[in-house]
């Protein structure tokens, strides 16, 4: 995005004409190279490993210092970092805004794809049925094979990726789980259930 100055410009008729005319001009002034962010490579990777973004990011243009921010930032360790890490379940796009000081940003993608084996993620699989969907109230969710003694944590985000909800379970032998949504405004959020490290994903609709 390059950003220009607005100059508005206005005479008036000194001949005795009550007559003013407006003019609007777009100047360039000592404007600094347009800031452009390169494109990233995308990852592959297994469920549970834990890949880097942003590495070989180049930046060119813009003025003064850069700010950063990923998203979904419940994903990465350092949401405002040039570079960051994230733990992945599943197949995940990335966005990395740059800004500087001066307002001007540009945003770029990096996907990463999870390629699925027959591994198990620690204490819980990644198998999991969450339902129904879309919901009202109450959702129900069923834990596959769950052996955690630690218990669960299930986490709401919205789509800005803050937290709307957080509930901690004890260990249930049978998997089976229910948190109360009655509370939230209608929308799409993501919905993480994870003890430890032990992570599953899932994108929920409240309407």
């Amino acid at each position: 995005m390059r950003c220009r100055l607005l100059i508005w410009v206005f005479m008036i008729n000194l001949a005795g004409v009550n007559l003013m005319a407006q003019y609007r001009l777009t100047v360039p002034v000592n404007q600094m190279p347009e800031l452009e962010v390169s494109s990233l490579v995308d990852l592959t990777a297994t469920p549970g490993a834990k890949v880097m973004l942003g590495e070989k990011l180049e930046i060119t243009g813009g003025f003064g210092l850069y700010g950063f921010t990923w998203r979904p930032e419940q994903l990465v360790e350092s949401m405002h970092s040039k570079i960051t890490r994230a733990t992945i379940y599943e197949s995940t796009t990335f966005t990395l805004v740059v800004n500087d000081i001066s307002g001007c940003s540009d945003t770029v993608q990096q996907v990463v794809l999870v390629e699925p084996n027959s591994n198990q993620i620690r204490g819980i699989k990644e198998t999991a049925l969450v339902y129904p969907v879309p919901t009202h109230n109450l959702l129900h969710i069923k834990l596959f094979d769950n052996n955690s003694p630690g218990g669960i944590t299930c986490h709401v985000y919205d789509v800005q990726g803050k937290v709307v909800f957080e509930k901690t379970f004890g260990f249930n032998s049978s998997g089976d789980y229910s948190i109360n949504l009655r509370m939230l405004d209608p929308g799409t959020y993501t919905l993480l259930i994870g003890e430890r490290e032990s992570i599953v994903r899932r994108q929920i609709i409240v309407y």
